[in-house]
């Protein structure tokens, strides 16, 4: 937080002896050319001056800002259709590394935390995370954080962990009940072996929420609960259903070996009802 206040009165340091600078400049040249140079003109040439530098420098940071976006956009977007890729996480590593307020930075490692996590790449995931630092967020960001948290320990396999950190962050979640943390819940109640509890949570997220990315995952692990209950036919509904709709390559190639695994089962149990008819 000191950072980025002394960040600020650098700047404004730097305006304004910028401005007196171009005042004085202005001044020199109307005494050299022979014109009064009154406390008038000078005042007059200060604040024009303040002017021109800071509509200069607004326009600067604009352009800055507006091509930084512009490459994270194509960043996740090549992320979006080719999978995560080193350049992709060095990108977002070296964002965090350059981020100046403490949120800054814990808001894009608990992002890095997320990808990492999706990647597959775990031990990463929870480096990322341990560089977080939650008393630099807000009530909200804490549950963003903790809900990451819970979603790594699962992904990881580490159950006992995972509810270690439910527990201990479960009022926070019931204060903030968004999709995304109620899919995170989803999924902790399928790990336990909860099926009927985590599709019901499933297709309410799906009601709550529009997001194609969630929608998608959601998708993912309902049809993984039809191949567990002996619901092919439906698990294929399914995933044809879901196949036009996935947007991101991590998503893709889980439904490919899902939509795979489908396959085998319908093939084992159309071998299976020959064998019972010939018997």
């Amino acid at each position: 937080m000191l950072r980025g206040f002394f960040s600020a009165v650098r700047s404004v340091l730097l305006i304004v002896c910028s401005s007196v600078a171009a005042a004085w400049l202005y001044a020199s040249l109307r005494f050299f050319a022979g014109k009064s140079v009154t406390a008038e003109a000078v005042i007059n040439d200060l604040f024009s001056s303040f002017a021109v530098i800071l509509a200069a420098m607004t326009a600067v940071c604009i352009v800055f800002l507006l091509l930084r976006r512009r490459k994270e956009a194509a960043v996740n977007a090549k992320a979006l259709e080719n999978g995560y890729t080193e350049d992709f996480f060095k990108y977002y590593e070296n964002k965090a590394a350059r981020a100046r307020s403490k949120r800054s930075k814990s808001r894009a490692n608990i992002r890095l935390t997320g990808c990492y996590c999706q990647a597959g790449r775990y031990s990463d995931a929870v480096d990322a995370l341990c560089k977080v630092d939650p008393s630099s967020l807000s009530e909200l960001g804490r549950a963003d954080y903790y809900n990451t948290a819970l979603y790594t320990a699962l992904m990881s396999g580490d159950r006992e962990c995972a509810e270690k950190i439910y527990l201990s962050v479960k009022p926070l979640f019931d204060k903030y009940d968004s999709p995304p943390i109620y899919h995170t819940l989803a999924v902790l109640e399928y790990m336990r072996g909860n099926l009927e509890h985590s599709e019901e949570m499933l297709l309410d997220v799906k009601c709550a929420t529009s997001d194609a990315a969630i929608n998608s995952e959601c998708n993912i692990y309902l049809i993984l609960i039809f191949l567990k209950t002996d619901r092919l036919a439906e698990a294929k509904a399914l995933a044809e259903q879901t196949a036009p709709l996935v947007c991101s390559y991590q998503c893709k190639q889980q439904l490919l070996k899902l939509m795979s695994c489908i396959e085998l089962a319908c093939k084992a149990k159309f071998e299976e009802t020959k064998e019972d008819s010939h018997g």
